[in-house]
């Protein structure tokens, strides 16, 4: 009777560290999903500010181009109107006043 006593606490002490053991384990997966979970969420943003940061820079210099483009068309406009202005001028008048 003893040593059938003394199989049943020690197959309990087994039990109880095989639960234990378990418990842990889903401890330590939980954790560890966590944690790739964070480093793939880091990466991709990482990626991300990296995209941001070049589209951003791919937008200046398109807008650069553009500012240069329109810049030089409001100095050719100033320049024909400095060139042509009073004739335009002259011509309008002329057209409202029938002459």
């Amino acid at each position: 009777m003893d040593k059938l006593l003394d199989v049943d606490k020690e197959a309990r002490q087994t039990i109880d560290g095989a639960q234990q053991y378990y418990d842990k384990t889903l401890e330590d997966i939980q954790a560890d999903k966590q944690r790739v979970r964070r480093q793939y969420y880091d990466r991709a943003k990482g990626h991300i500010d990296q995209l941001k940061i070049a589209n951003d820079a791919q937008a200046e210099e398109e807008i650069a181009v553009i500012e240069a483009r329109y810049k030089a068309l409001g100095n050719a406009l100033e320049e024909a109107c400095r060139h042509s202005g009073e004739q335009w001028r002259q011509e309008l008048f002329a057209r409202c006043t029938g002459r």
